[in-house]
């Protein structure tokens, strides 16, 4: 079963205020644990999908500015692609 991380933030979702409380990594990062143990795979795909992006992209662009490589991304620069799509908008 997968451990959840207490994020316990109001994000916007399609125009809509949630409260998310709790996000399942299915055991990717465990309680307790900061935004700076997940991948860099992980922090494009919750940019790409839009979930959390007030808390993930302060990350995200942090290690797109260092150059920095975990070597999980899908394809090279997966993790700068998803920040430049925040840069547009």
């Amino acid at each position: 079963m997968g451990k959840s991380l207490d994020l316990s933030k109001t994000l916007k979702v399609h125009g809509k205020n949630l409260l998310l409380t709790q996000v399942s990594f299915s055991g990717v990062v465990r309680t307790g644990e900061s935004l700076a143990s997940l991948s860099d795979q992980m922090l494009a795909t919750f940019l790409r999908q839009k979930i959390a992006i007030q808390l993930v992209l302060p990350e995200a662009e942090r290690r797109v500015e260092l150059g920095t490589h975990d070597d999980s991304e899908i394809y090279d620069d997966e993790l700068r692609d998803a920040v430049k799509q925040f840069e547009r908008a």
